[in-house]
Formats: structure tokens, sequence, C-alpha cells
């Protein structure tokens, strides 16, 4: 998990939510990137056998790009963690110190700052001692990683955090550091951070791939069971010279958003605004229908609103509409709204397992039918509430939530739970791979990679291994369904 200052998911793999962005348009958003050091008009260092190098530029300061041709599928920025540490390791009095602290900060303006604390006090413990135990090298390192520094308001509190931090600790050791610099060391952490379960890791190179709304890089994985080395794996071919490049905003799912929605989680949670070219272009995840025609769609785009134009545009008719024209489409923006209002209900609860426990069939068809209703079923946001629910609703059915007034499981309620789960993901990769055909690159790969791999094929194998007992779901189905999951992985190079 990459901290921030967003709720973290509790999930066993490595998965990472924040890192702050500054954005210079192209393709991708640069990162507040750290120092960019004394080296004249720019510099590069070749990594990894040549397959990248870390970039230092005057604009854009330390980044990381191709220095030859890759794959997909192929992995890159293999690395060790710069500090790493597990859960026992952290101080349990500090960790307490600071739990307390932020319960308990108010900022100049009377704010509680909570929503923007939300790394566990044994995390910050852990991360302030491995500092301290650091050398210079080390240090300076750790401080060149990307963080927005004192100009950003969380430099404010952070001071404050970092006080309480090292009067904690001279109470029992001697500490050769100033307050300023313990702040600058936990800001990076903010954007930074990682955790796997019961271990907090904090990596250099890693941490310098930009921002993308179609990033080339997935979400990094770990090498081996055993090991701390992660990686990033190729999502789509990258020619050599290309900015390498994740999602900062809730990885995989914050794509499917409205640019709009994604430009304003990114400034909630990294302070800066995305300019990425699909920010900035047609939002092809917010059709509408055109309310002039009538048998076109209009799209919305953030370029064209900044030149004055009209933002929303018809592909059909070519009629540019403003934002008041738009919301007289009959799925318009005060529907979109109604229907976002229930998906961020049901996306909000981040645990699968949980969602699942939360929902049953009847809800999550009300829902759906509701959503439909008031929005196309080609919508980014009606694309994030099929998949939200379809893993909910499997997890529900593989963990025997469905069950009888005696406590057995009722068993074709649970297939019912399953197969709308599998409808549901399934119509969902239908869209992505119509989405692959027609807007190539838009999104990555990876996003249904994530569902065959890691909710379709295994849920199969426990259905046939007879983990999951007397499941009467239709073979037919389950073999279509195991054709299409396999097909997937084939084209991605897995």
């Amino acid at each position: 998990m990459w901290l921030g200052y967003v709720s973290n998911r509790r999930r066993k793999k490595t998965v990472f939510l924040a890192v702050v962005a500054v954005f210079v348009g192209g393709g991708t958003s640069l990162g507040w990137r750290g120092r960019a050091g004394k080296v004249g008009g720019g510099g590069s260092e070749d990594k990894s056998e040549g397959r990248y190098r870390v970039c230092t530029s005057p604009q854009l300061g330390r980044y990381v790009e191709a220095a030859t041709h890759l794959s997909r599928g192929q992995k890159v920025l293999e690395s060790s963690p710069l500090v790493s540490f597990h859960k026992s390791d952290a101080s349990k009095p500090l960790s307490d110190t600071l739990d307390e602290w932020v319960k308990t900060y108010r900022d100049s303006e009377g704010r509680a700052i909570t929503d923007r604390f939300t790394i566990p006090g044994w995390i910050w413990a852990g991360f302030a001692q491995k500092y301290l135990s650091l050398d210079k090298e080390k240090r300076e390192q750790w401080l060149n990683l990307p963080h927005p520094g004192k100009g950003d308001p969380s430099f404010e509190p952070m001071m404050s955090f970092a006080e309480a931090i090292l009067n904690h600790l001279r109470s029992k050791q001697s500490v050769d550091i100033t307050v300023e610099e313990m702040a600058n060391a936990m800001q990076v952490l903010t954007f930074n951070a990682w955790q796997s379960g019961e271990r907090a890791m904090l990596f250099y190179e890693m941490s310098l791939t930009s921002h993308s709304c179609s990033p080339n890089l997935g979400p990094p994985s770990k090498l081996q069971d055993t090991s701390d080395i992660h990686f990033f794996p190729v999502d789509s071919s990258i020619e050599p010279g290309t900015i390498l490049s994740t999602s900062h905003i809730d990885q995989l799912d914050g794509l499917l958003m409205p640019a709009e929605q994604r430009r304003e989680r990114l400034f909630r949670t990294k302070r800066q605004w995305c300019s990425c070219s699909r920010c900035k272009g047609e939002d092809y995840v917010r059709p509408m229908d055109c309310p002039k025609c009538a048998k076109g769609t209009i799209f919305h785009s953030i370029e064209r609103e900044e030149k004055g134009e009209p933002g929303w545009q018809c592909d059909l008719c070519k009629a540019g509409l403003s934002t008041e024209e738009a919301s007289k489409s009959v799925m318009g923006l005060s529907t979109e709204k109604m229907a976002q209002h229930v998906i961020d209900r049901v996306t909000e609860v981040e645990d699968d397992i949980q969602r699942g426990f939360m929902y049953n069939t009847s809800i999550a068809s009300t829902y759906g039918l509701y959503i439909q209703k008031i929005i196309r079923q080609d919508h980014g946001s009606f694309q994030r509430y099929l998949k939200s629910m379809g893993k909910a609703m499997i997890a529900r059915g593989i963990n025997g939530v469905d069950k009888k007034e005696d406590g057995q499981i009722d068993y074709p309620k649970r297939d019912r739970s399953m197969g709308l789960g599998f409808q549901y993901l399934m119509q969902h990769v239908q869209w992505l791979k119509m989405m692959t055909k027609h807007r190539p690159r838009m999104l990555p790969n990876r996003l249904m990679v994530e569902i065959a791999e890691q909710w379709l094929i295994p849920s199969l194998d426990r259905i046939e291994s007879g983990q999951v007992s007397e499941c009467n779901l239709p073979k037919s189905m389950l073999v279509g369904i195991r054709k299409e999951a396999e097909e997937i992985l084939k084209t991605s190079g897995k």
C-alpha cells in the first residue's frame, strides 16, 4: 500500500494509493521530483542493465524514462527498499504518543487533521527510528524523494508532529537533527511510504515514477514471497525516451472516474491538478446523449473549456454545448450526480469482503437497475459500480455469507450471489475490451488482467476443486468465463 492522505486499503498484497504530482502537460504528470541537484542542463544515469534511466532536469527534477524498448509484461525498476521494518520493530510508546497527537492536534484555524494523517502511529514511529539510524548519504536519498516541502499546507502540522516525535525521543536518546529536518522526512512518507500487511517500506527509484491517467506501468508486484524486492510490470510496450508512469489515483479503479473526479481526487490527496493528455482531452468515460440531435454522444473537454469554448461537443452533429445545455440531456449532469451518490456509497467500502457482507443480491440488483436508468451503461462510473459490486458478490459467495435461519449455507442464494458477481465482472470486461479496441492505450491493460487473475480464475478454481460446495451454476457459463479469462492473460503475456 502506498500511504497518503486517503483511507488505506486492507489487503495482503502490496498496493499504493498516493504520491504527489506536479503537472507539465503531455501524456504524463510529473511529481514533486525531489531536489533537482546541481546537474547543469540535465543528466541521466542508466540503471538495471540499460532498461531505464534516472533523469534530472532543471524543469522536471528527477524522473525515470525507458532507455530501450520495453515489452508488455517486462519487469522494470526492480528495487529493494531504502528502509524496511516490521510493526514489532516500532516503538510502542512512540506509536501511542503519535496516535494521540493525531487525535488531539488542531491547526492554526482550529481544524482537526485526522483526515490527513491516516497513517497508523506504528508506521510513523518505525520510520522516525529508521531515519535516525541512517548515515548522511541515506538520509539525503530519503529527503530527495518527492514531497512539496514548506510551501504546502501540510507542512505546518508536520512541524508540530516532528516536534512531538523528537520530544519523545530526546527523553530517551541523543538526537542529532532539527525539527525541520524531521518534518521534511515525515512529509516524504505521506507521499512515498508503502505498507504490506505489518511491514512498512520506503523505496527510492520506484518513487520517481510519474503520474498518468493512462499509465504505461501496472501496480507494483513483489518479486518473491520471501523478498522485499518489488518491481513494476510494463502494461503496454514503451519506446526509448518515454517517461515511465503509474497511476497515483486509487491505482486502477480511480482510472474509471470521469476527468473532473480524477483531477479533484488527485488534488485532494496530492495537492496538484493533473494536466495529462487524457484529462485535458475528450472525456470518453463520461458519455451522455446529445440533447440537440438526439442521436450522437456528447463528451466533455477541460481543454476546450479553458480556451473559452463550449466544454461539451457531440461526436455526430459536432454541436458545442455549454454545461447548462448539457444538463438538458435525458441522462445529464443532474442524474449523473444522483447515480454518483449511490456509486460512492458502494465504492467507499474499500474491502471487497466487507462490501460482500453489506450488500446482498437484492440490493445489488436494485442499485444496478436504478443507476442504469439515469446514466449510460458505458459511463465509467457505472463500470466502477459493476466492478466493485461484482467483486463483492463473488466474495459473498466464496465466504458463505448467504445462510438459512438455522445458520447453514443457503446454496441457491449463494449461487445467485456468485452468478451476479460473474455477470457484473464479465459485463465490465466487455466494456474494457470495447474501450481497448476503440481507444487504444487510454486505459491500462492491467484493468482486465486484475479481474481475470485475481477474481475470475481463482473463483473458478475453487468451484472446480469442490471448495465451493454444491455449486450449481451452469457449466457452460463457467467454461465461457474461464475461456475469456485465460485469453485475457494470454494476450497480456501472462
